[in-house]
């Protein structure tokens, strides 16, 4: 067990990692402002109930690459505009391919 212990670190390098932590919080907070600006996001249960399918569907899709959520502070969100053209069917993409439009708006590229 140890007692107390005593971590001595350098000014500069205090206020480097400050200064990262900071840049990196403000591009999460900054990237959150503009997808919310941009789409509504909805929430698993939303989802799953939109596309009448189950959150473990929504698991394996996510796996897949099919349908991949938004992480916000480490909740999972999804486009709303994503649920439309997904209402289909999951066979849709294996037999046509996913188009370039359908993977820039799962985020993927």
């Amino acid at each position: 067990v140890m007692a107390n212990t005593i971590l001595q670190v350098d000014r500069s390098e205090l206020r480097a990692e400050l200064k990262e932590l900071y840049a990196e919080i403000r591009m999460e907070a900054e990237r959150a402002a503009i997808i919310k600006a941009s789409e509504r996001l909805i929430t698993p249960e939303q989802a799953a109930d939109t596309l009448k399918v189950s959150k473990v569907t929504l698991w394996r899709w996510e796996k897949s690459g099919y349908l991949v959520p938004v992480s916000i502070g480490g909740k999972k969100r999804y486009r709303s505009q994503n649920h439309r053209k997904r209402r289909g069917g999951y066979g849709e993409k294996e037999k046509e391919g996913e188009s370039g439009e359908d993977s820039a708006l799962n985020g993927r590229k």
